[in-house]
């Protein structure tokens, strides 16, 4: 964001200068019309920011409830092995 913002203030002040001059060949409308540009592409880059950390957050929480799932599974395993080494009246060594 800052490299945007450093070359926006450049090319506002040089806009500046160059009426000061009296040498003009961008007029203040095209001035606002590329402060709208800045602005609406500052917008842009929010957005897909904000899409980027949705996603990820999304993978995060798809490879938590796997991981969840994944030690239930190994639990359940664990107990039912236990419980049959149980019934067949073998010891646990």
């Amino acid at each position: 964001m800052k490299f945007f913002d450093f070359w926006h203030q450049f090319f506002i002040n040089l806009q500046k200068s160059i009426q000061k001059a009296g040498s003009n060949s961008v007029t203040d409308r095209e001035i606002n019309e590329y402060d709208k540009f800045l602005r609406e592409q500052a917008i842009r880059k929010e957005q897909a920011i904000r899409k980027e950390k949705n996603e990820i957050d999304e993978l995060n929480k798809r490879t938590n409830m796997m991981a969840q799932i994944f030690l239930i599974a190994v639990i359940i395993i664990a107990l039912i092995s236990l419980f049959m080494m149980t019934i067949s009246g073998s010891e646990i060594k």
